[in-house]
C-alpha cells in the first residue's frame, strides 16, 4: 500500500512539474509559429530568469525588429510609389496636353519634360545604386589610394556649380598625402554626393567649408555648411532612405532622398563611419572617417 501511495504521489509530482515546464515551451514554440506565418505583433508573457524565459525575451526583440522592418518596408514601398508617380504624371500630362493641343509643343514645354526625365532617371540610377550597396553585390576594388587627392579633384568640379549658385566652396588642400584602402570610383562617387548635397540645399550666398585631416589611425573628413540648417533628431534620420527635411532641404531641391543612404553603405562597406550634426556656420556638418592603409 506504501509503494503504491508513493507511486501515485511520484507520478502526480512528476506530471505537475512536466506541465510546469512544457508549458512555457508551448507558448514560446506558438509564438515561433506565429512570427513565421507573418504575425509580428504577438508577445509571449515571460516569467522567473531561466533559460526558457531568456528564450521568451529573445522571440520578443524578434518580433519587435521584424515589426519595425516591416513597417519600414510598407513605408519604403509607399514613398517610393509616390516619388516615381509624381514625374510620371506630370510627363504624362504634358504631353497629353501637346497631344490635344491645348499646349504648344515649343522648347519650353519640351524642356519641362525633359528635366522630368531627367529626374526619373537620376531617381532609378540612385534606386539601383542603393539596391547593389544593401545586397552587397556591388564589387569594391580595393587598393591603396590619396584620398587628399580625390577630395581635391572632386571639390575642384564643384566650384563652378558653387559660383553659378553664390556659395563659396573652400576647400584648404593637404600638402601631405592621406592613404587610405578603397575603392576608387565608389570613394568618388561618396565625394560627389555630399558635396552635390551641400551645393543643392545651401541657400544662395552661403558657405561650404570642407576639411581633411588624419585623426589618428584614420582619415577625418568634415563637410559643414551654412543656413538652413537641421536640428539633433533630424540629423539621425538624414541616412535613412527618401528621408527629406522640412522647409528648404526637401524635394523640391531637386534631390532623390536616396544620395546620403547610398554614402552610408559605401563608407560601412570601407570599415568607416559617417554622422550628421548641426554645423558651426547654421547649415549641417557632415562627418566621414575612413580607415588609414595600414
Amino acid at each position: 500500500i506504501g509503494l503504491a501511495l508513493g507511486l501515485a504521489v511520484a507520478a502526480l509530482l512528476a506530471w505537475l512539474l512536466a506541465r510546469h515546464l512544457s508549458r512555457p515551451v508551448h507558448e514560446v514554440a506558438q509564438g515561433i509559429r506565429a512570427l513565421a506565418a507573418g504575425d509580428f505583433n504577438k508577445r509571449l508573457e515571460t516569467r522567473g530568469s531561466d533559460e526558457i524565459a531568456k528564450l521568451g525575451d529573445d522571440v520578443n526583440r524578434l518580433s519587435c525588429a521584424l515589426s519595425e522592418h516591416e513597417t519600414a518596408r510598407k513605408r519604403w514601398m509607399s514613398d517610393m510609389a509616390h516619388e516615381l508617380r509624381t514625374p510620371l504624371a506630370i510627363i504624362s500630362g504634358e504631353l497629353e496636353a501637346m497631344s490635344d493641343g491645348v499646349r504648344p509643343m515649343n522648347m519650353e514645354h519640351l524642356d519641362s519634360v525633359r528635366d522630368e526625365v531627367t529626374h526619373l532617371s537620376a531617381l532609378v540610377d540612385d534606386l539601383h545604386s542603393l539596391a547593389l550597396t544593401d545586397s552587397g553585390a556591388l564589387a569594391y576594388k580595393m587598393q591603396a589610394l590619396d584620398i587628399a587627392e580625390l577630395v581635391q579633384l572632386t571639390a575642384d568640379s564643384h566650384q563652378v556649380h558653387a559660383e553659378k549658385k553664390g556659395l563659396d566652396l573652400s576647400y584648404p588642400g593637404q600638402d601631405q598625402k592621406i592613404i587610405v584602402q578603397g575603392d576608387e570610383q565608389r570613394l568618388r562617387q561618396l565625394l560627389r554626393n555630399l558635396l552635390d548635397n551641400a551645393v543643392r540645399y545651401t541657400d544662395p550666398g552661403g558657405k561650404i567649408s570642407v576639411l581633411l585631416r588624419k585623426d589618428g589611425q584614420q582619415a577625418l573628413l568634415t563637410i559643414s555648411d551654412s543656413a538652413p540648417g537641421a536640428s539633433k533628431d533630424e540629423c539621425g534620420q538624414l541616412f535613412e532612405r527618401l528621408y527629406r527635411l522640412e522647409g528648404s532641404r526637401n524635394r523640391n531641391s531637386g534631390g532623390s532622398g536616396l544620395g546620403l543612404a547610398i554614402c552610408r553603405n559605401i563608407v560601412e562597406a570601407h570599415g568607416g563611419r559617417i554622422t550628421a550634426q548641426p554645423g558651426p556656420d547654421g547649415g549641417l556638418l557632415i562627418t566621414t572617417t575612413l580607415p588609414l592603409d595600414a
